[in-house]
């Protein structure tokens, strides 16, 4: 298989956690160790002879910016660096092999805030999106990306991932900075977050791409995180985790 968008935070975290037997194709804009450099939007052309000549059977797509500083060098400061997302994922779509299926990390971010949509029931990936404009523009980002995925003919079967947290990748677990506070409800409870684990992460895009799982993983549990209170008995950081029984963060 593939990866594009190799060097980024969530690329990192995969090249890190990728088992040695799953064999992968690393793809990044800038030169990197173990890696193919490749500017999909410069060179669609190259790109499309890198995906042919590896035989890929399934390519992932992590590139893209994404917003503020959190990104480093792919960090998107404006709404036309972001408009890239939908830009790759028509450039990928058009130089993957025909039938090879893709997989593009789309985000969470495209549900929006139900309050803002007019909609404060559960959200399910069945549910329709809410309208573009209730969302932020990273969701906008995003909600363009599938829909310009969705509009290309149809060469290979596509599967969104639509992403959430991914612990130590987050503001909360990865990214805390001075006056950052936690939603608190009026008893003190702070809401729920769902995370995915890095190693569970790589797991699961394992499975989706090489047709099964290449390392067994248990599930992560819910993390719950309050406010006020330390995590690891030395540093507090206004939130704990607190893993349910028979759950971990790998």
């Amino acid at each position: 298989m593939a990866v594009l968008g190799a060097s980024g935070r969530i690329g990192r975290v995969l090249r890190a956690w990728w088992p040695e037997t799953a064999p992968v194709t690393w793809i990044a804009r800038r030169p990197m160790d173990g890696g193919t450099r490749c500017d999909p939007l410069a060179e669609p052309g190259r790109l499309a002879e890198i995906l042919s000549a590896a035989g890929v059977r399934a390519v992932l797509s992590l590139a893209g910016p994404v917003p503020g500083g959190a990104g480093g060098a792919n960090s998107a400061e404006t709404e036309t660096d972001l408009a890239a997302h939908a830009a790759l994922a028509r450039v990928l779509v058009g130089a993957v092999p025909a039938g090879v299926p893709v997989l593009l990390a789309s985000s969470a971010a495209v549900y929006g805030r139900p309050e803002e949509a007019g909609d404060d029931s559960w959200l399910s990936e069945a549910a329709p999106l809410p309208p573009r404009a209730a969302l932020s523009p990273y969701g906008q980002a995003k909600y363009d990306m599938e829909a310009a995925v969705l509009a290309a003919p149809a060469i290979a079967p596509v599967t969104r991932l639509r992403i959430g947290n991914v612990a130590g990748l987050d503001a909360v677990l990865g990214g805390w900075r001075a006056g950052f506070r936690l939603d608190a409800f009026p008893d003190g409870r702070t809401p729920r977050r769902s995370y995915i684990g890095p190693g569970q992460l790589a797991a699961v895009l394992a499975a989706l791409t090489l047709g099964g799982a290449a390392f067994g993983a248990n599930v992560n549990k819910s993390i719950k995180v309050e406010a006020g209170e330390s995590t690891d008995g030395k540093t507090t950081v206004n939130g704990s985790i607190k893993v349910g029984s028979g759950a971990y963060i790998n």
